[in-house]
């Protein structure tokens, strides 16, 4: 970050010069990443200052552009782009030759990135370490300001929370992310932008059952607010299944490829796996995919949804679930046993308490609590 590409290396013998001799000139250089060697030689002759957005610069622009909309309109473009003059300047030209100059019509298409806005973020994308790129997908998956502790736990593989801090710090120096009280995320068009390189790329791994972003990604999450949920879902996970329909039709053919990949994500190392299982289990959910005689044992299961979703013979023998959420809540199971006509199911769980299902219904018939103890169950009759 913040090194010249070959052939323009002179530019730092510039920079020291200017910066070291005696002189009574001004250089203004402004870039979208901050040069190492403008903070080595920041004090009282260099200074440094972060650009915002301009509410007066876009006004303009739209004003200039000739962009008809009334002023929530313009406000509500203007900061989708960040009040940014490039951002504006480039989407107003856009309006103007697509639209014939009507904000709302553009707003209509609910889309932030194309043409010349993407050939920008695709120049600053193209300069991103794996660890940045992967920083800048959880950021966008998040959709909220995430503190570095959050954004320590979702990373996978591990990393050390330095390389992390570091990777922060170099995305700030890009201006690729908002910082605000140690807390981070993504202006509105850096997010979509991301988040459609994300679906492309995982939609990509799933056709070509080479899983990467499948693994290092939760699609959805459980642990952020309904409404986050819920945008995650119609935003990520919706996206892909409507590919994996429009790609392979009917649900005969959807099922087998899933399969598929479940099958793959089962030949991995148990800790590798990740969050691929979760995922699948998502977009099984979303497709409405009858999950009768799916087979998810042996997998690590992150961050899966469901609640009001029927598993009858589902099979988890063996997975590990961690942030997966359930119509209902249970502690430890440590003893189980079925009826003889198996028409029963007993559980006992940690809290001592017994738990008596009907097998045809998967409706809770009694919960028995009273001991203090672990309880064995067995089934005389």
């Amino acid at each position: 970050m913040g090194q010249f590409r070959a052939g323009y290396e002179q530019y730092s013998d510039l920079l020291r010069t200017v910066a070291e001799s005696a002189h009574q000139s001004c250089v203004i250089l402004t870039s979208r990443e901050k040069p190492v060697d403008v903070a080595a030689y920041e004090g009282n002759a260099v200074r440094t200052l972060q650009l915002t957005g301009s509410p007066e610069a876009a006004r303009e622009i739209m004003q200039t552009k000739q962009l008809i909309g009334s002023s929530t309109q313009k406000q509500q473009l203007s900061e989708r782009y960040g009040y940014s003059p490039l951002a504006v300047k480039i989407v107003s030209t856009s309006i103007q030759e697509l639209f014939d100059g009507d904000i709302d019509a553009f707003l209509h298409q609910d889309t932030l990135v194309f043409n010349g806005i993407r050939r920008v973020l695709d120049q600053q994308f193209e300069r991103l370490s794996e660890l940045e790129t992967f920083i800048m997908y959880w950021l966008a998956i998040n959709r909220e300001w995430t503190s570095v502790a959050e954004l320590h736990t979702d990373v996978i593989p591990v990393i050390s929370k330095p390389r992390l801090l570091e990777a922060l710090e170099h995305l700030n120096g890009r201006s690729l992310i908002e910082k605000q009280a140690g807390t981070y995320t993504q202006q509105p068009v850096v997010m979509e932008y991301f988040i459609d390189r994300l679906i492309e790329k995982v939609t990509a791994e799933l056709f070509n059952q080479e899983f990467r972003l499948l693994l290092t990604h939760a699609w959805m999450k459980t642990t952020v607010k309904d409404y986050i949920r819920e945008s995650q879902r119609r935003l990520i996970v919706k996206p892909i299944a409507e590919q994996l329909t429009h790609a392979f039709g009917g649900t005969d053919a959807i099922h087998c490829h899933l399969t598929k990949s479940i099958e793959t994500l089962r030949q991995l190392n148990f800790h590798t796996s990740g969050y691929g299982a979760g995922n699948l289990l998502n977009l099984c959910c979303c497709l409405d995919l009858d999950l009768t005689g799916y087979d998810f044992s042996n997998l690590t299961i992150w961050h899966a949804d469901l609640q009001g979703v029927n598993l009858h013979q589902v099979n988890f023998a063996a997975a590990t679930f961690a942030k997966t959420v359930f119509t209902r809540s249970f502690t430890d199971i440590l003893s189980v046993t079925f009826s003889s006509d198996g028409r029963f199911l007993a559980s006992a769980d940690s809290n001592g308490e017994v738990s008596i299902w009907d097998t045809t219904t998967f409706q809770l018939l009694a919960k028995l609590s009273g001991h203090t103890s672990c309880v064995v169950l067995g089934w005389c009759c």
